[in-house]
């Protein structure tokens, strides 16, 4: 596994791409408790998806969430629709995030590219399974797309 990390760093850092550290890495996201109100930070997970990606209006993955299951050539018009009363609810989703989550289910695709620029275009954050944080100060209040593969 060690030399599989390695080869992905080689090949991230040969293709421009950066990546964010694996979800193992970070600490611990709250869970919901039975009871209780869900924590804020917790993606809605769409009944029909195998992959998300949740963008942040914050960083270290807090304030208002937005969850997408499928490629996203350009974001303009969607808006951080998930934490009612946290900052950057209502806001656009383009160029307007600070972190980052991708969760894969069974059968999703494995890795995800979060884009500068619309149509997937520009400089790139490499996100792999269960990776979450914060985007590269590149990228932070600069993503505009994202697709899998």
């Amino acid at each position: 596994m060690h030399i599989l990390v390695k080869m992905m760093a080689a090949a991230a850092l040969a293709t421009g791409f950066h990546w964010l550290p694996a979800a193992a890495e970070m600490p611990p996201i709250p869970t919901e408790e039975p009871g209780k109100e869900a924590a804020t930070t917790a993606p809605i997970q769409p009944k029909a998806c195998a992959a998300n990606l949740t963008y942040f209006y914050n960083s270290n993955l807090q304030g208002a969430s937005a969850t997408f299951c499928s490629p996203i050539a350009n974001l303009s018009g969607f808006t951080y629709n998930q934490g009612s009363g946290l900052a950057g609810y209502g806001q656009a989703v383009k160029n307007n995030a600070a972190s980052i989550r991708h969760i894969v289910f069974a059968g999703g695709q494995p890795n995800v590219n979060v884009y500068e620029l619309s149509n997937f275009q520009g400089k790139s954050n490499y996100c792999i399974p269960g990776c979450q944080g914060n985007l590269t100060p590149a990228l932070k209040n600069e993503n505009a797309s994202h697709r899998w593969g």
